[in-house]
């Protein structure tokens, strides 16, 4: 519920050389980025070494994370369990 699986983000990354190159992520923390392009291939650079920004359609429900108290939780929970 909180990071579905079938979402995925996609990511555009500037290279030294000016070529842009646009994809899914497959990959990236604190000092990489990889992603797989049209083709399906697989590519990855440091983060130090390339301008990118990344589309990430769950990343305004992660940013509320923080906000949620452990009774929001609690209720939300309780009001889904009926649901199943």
């Amino acid at each position: 519920m909180l990071y579905p699986s079938d979402v995925k983000s996609h990511a555009r990354v500037t290279l030294p050389s000016g070529k842009i190159v646009t994809g899914t992520v497959a990959y990236q923390d604190e000092f990489t980025i990889a992603v797989r392009d049209g083709d399906g291939k697989y590519r990855s650079w440091e983060l130090q070494t390339v301008k990118m920004s990344v589309e990430a359609p769950v990343k305004a429900h992660a940013e509320l994370f923080p906000k949620y108290t452990d009774a929001d939780i609690h209720n939300l929970m309780a009001y889904i369990q009926p649901l199943r």
